[in-house]
């Protein structure tokens, strides 16, 4: 059986990876603005050996805080290969690593070899954690394996191999991405759990959790204390304009949140935590719960990003649903629905396809849709020759990176707000650029940002479909492909007060 088990996940993980880099290189850059900020990391860093910290494009000139573990692997990588291949394969190959921390996690908790390789597979095809992740480069794809690779090695600390490994696996966390407060959370909630429950606590446990909280939050103080100063308390918001938080939320409803986290691991691991929490009291599930608790609770108070949220809660359902998988197969098996085992079996592997394999590669195309298209880089490849080297491009906050790593021009404002301090009214100002019916107030706000362009693409202009440059004396068409124009000011217009 291992021999078979061992066959099947590394068939898995091929089939994940495989999948995953095709329709990564479908698309000829990156699927996502944001992916470009960590782009220019990753190549500052291969350019001089440090990351871009003083960043002279976003925002016109900036400060950018920076956790570099992430860009160092993956500038590592692309020295031996190429920086096109490893900003695609990096992320391909930590997707399908999930694959085997999800069957060590699910083989601690069931016992079952079985039961483990089926939400291997699940754990491949989180819809959303599947398609938020092709062609994108972040952290947080780093983040996810070293959050279940600690979450196993607590269930495995008795061992003193793995009480090691947990350690340096904090250490890292720390410093890869400030998501690491997500597991302060759920272990403070899992200890009040047990609290609740008079469930007797594992001092091993009990000390290595406390020591993670004390380990995790003296990082954040100091890697984030100049952010703590520069936006006070406001600063677990991101600084993300009030405007732009809501419209990610209000986006998705429930039935496609849950459409993105695979339907039978949300049902199924939703009646495990409720049946557990209050009938079968089992630690592991206290530990998985106080995670999931702490996700919700950062979702609904919107201190994390919708996807990411979303991600956190569909891997941890899937390592709930192993539990909940193995309890509905030992009831059957008690039952005199017994022969009927193996039919159950190919139901849910029939389940799994249509509720997580396939939703997987529809969200993933949809996914794409966000990359830059043949117009859009036409239309940057025309900036980066035409344009002086100084010119601030006004672009949609979604297209400001792509205008400072494509086009190598500054923008107004892209998606990345910690130390700004007027992110809110930069977002105002560029959305009344678009959307004035006054030419004098687009002139003076293009003058006050000392802007000389405006990038009009078809994302703009499903916005904003009828802007008054598009038909000013003070704006003139300078470039065109058929979807994407752009519009230059005229340096005589301007805005005087006597």
């Amino acid at each position: 059986m291992r021999l078979f088990t061992g066959i099947a996940l590394i068939l898995l993980f091929s089939v994940v990876v495989a999948l995953h880099i095709s329709l990564a290189f479908s698309i000829p850059g990156l699927a996502t603005d944001s992916s470009y900020a960590h782009y220019r990391q990753v190549e500052n860093i291969m350019e001089t050996g440090k990351p871009l910290i003083h960043d002279a494009l976003s925002y016109g000139g900036r400060t950018r805080f920076v956790s570099p573990v992430f860009y160092y692997l993956v500038a590592a990588f692309a020295k031996i290969s190429s920086i096109s291949l490893a900003i695609k394969v990096i992320p391909s190959f930590l997707v399908g690593s999930m694959i085997f921390i999800m069957y060590a996690i699910a083989f601690e908790l069931t016992k079952q070899e079985s039961t483990a390789l089926l939400t291997s597979l699940f754990a491949g095809f989180v819809p959303v954690f599947f398609a938020q992740t092709i062609a994108t480069l972040s952290p947080m794809t780093l983040f996810f394996p070293l959050f279940f690779l600690l979450i196993y090695a607590l269930l495995r600390l008795k061992n003193p191999y793995w009480q090691t490994a947990y350690f340096i696996l904090v250490l890292l966390m720390a410093f890869v991405h400030p998501l690491a407060f997500v597991v302060v959370l759920g272990f403070l909630i899992y200890f009040l759990l047990v609290f609740i429950e008079h469930l007797e606590q594992d001092r091993g446990e009990l000390e290595a959790g406390l020591l993670t909280i004390v380990i995790l939050l003296w990082a954040q103080l100091i890697l984030y204390k100049n952010l703590l100063l520069f936006h006070g308390p406001l600063v677990i918001w991101q600084n993300i304009p009030k405007a732009m938080l809501s419209e990610s939320f209000t986006n998705v409803t429930m039935t496609i949140a849950i459409a993105q986290i695979g339907v039978i691991p949300f049902l199924r691991g939703i009646w495990v935590l409720s049946f557990s929490l209050f009938r079968n009291k089992r630690r592991e599930v206290y530990l998985l719960g106080g995670m999931t608790i702490g996700v919700s609770i950062l979702l609904w108070l919107r201190l994390i990003e919708l996807y990411v949220g979303l991600i956190f809660l569909g891997l941890l359902l899937v390592a709930l649903f192993s539990i909940g998988w193995k309890m509905f197969v030992s009831l059957v098996s008690k039952s005199k629905a017994n022969k009927a085992i193996p039919w159950f079996w190919v139901s849910i592997l029939l389940v799994c396809i249509l509720t997580s394999i396939i939703p997987s590669v529809a969200f993933a195309t949809k996914h794409l849709n966000n990359a830059a298209t043949s117009y859009d880089l036409s239309a940057f490849d025309w900036i980066r020759r035409s344009t002086p080297a100084e010119t601030v491009i006004v672009a949609l906050p979604e297209e400001g990176n792509f205008i400072a790593s494509l086009a190598e021009r500054k923008n107004i404002i892209d998606t990345t707000f910690l130390l700004i301090k007027d992110s809110s009214e930069r977002f105002d100002d560029v959305k009344r650029i678009y959307s004035t019916a006054f030419e004098i107030e687009a002139v003076q706000l293009m003058d006050e940002y000392n802007a000389g362009y405006i990038y009009y693409s078809s994302r703009a202009k499903s916005k904003f479909p009828s802007p008054i440059f598009a038909s000013s004396k003070c704006f003139n068409e300078v470039y065109s492909n058929g979807e994407t124009r752009i519009y230059e000011k005229d340096e005589l217009c301007r805005v005087t007060i006597e």
